[in-house]
């Protein structure tokens, strides 16, 4: 059972994966810092970057941090599976769609979706 979970789980992130780059997929990345901001939500850096989403080139904090919204309604699911695969050094895929306008200044991707990957 075990090994058909792996699996299963394995297929999907390869799914957002390989059919989601060029629309604002982070691919297979590892988180490196995850940081509470003060009243705006989470952000989540992770290595190797990917491709800037639709933020645009200008104001857009690198291509290596998403951000999840306090305000999102799937706060607590994200933010849980993101905190899990930080923990357990596991490899995460996310979905990046729109951007988030941070008190700085500076546009972040949202994340739309996360998967616990390897």
């Amino acid at each position: 059972m075990k090994n058909f979970q792996s699996l299963f789980i394995a297929a999907i992130v390869a799914l957002l994966s390989t059919t989601a780059t060029a629309a604002g997929s982070s691919g297979l990345v590892k988180i490196t810092n995850i940081s509470v901001e003060g009243g705006q939500g989470v952000f989540i850096n992770v290595e190797p970057r990917w491709p800037l989403t639709d933020c645009g080139a200008a104001n857009t904090y690198s291509g290596n941090t998403a951000f999840i919204s306090f305000s999102d309604p799937m706060f607590q699911a994200k933010y849980s599976a993101a905190l899990t695969a930080f923990a357990s050094n596991k490899g995460i895929s996310m979905w990046l769609a729109g951007c988030f306008t941070t008190n700085w200044g500076f546009n972040a991707n949202q994340v739309h979706s996360i998967g616990i990957a390897y």
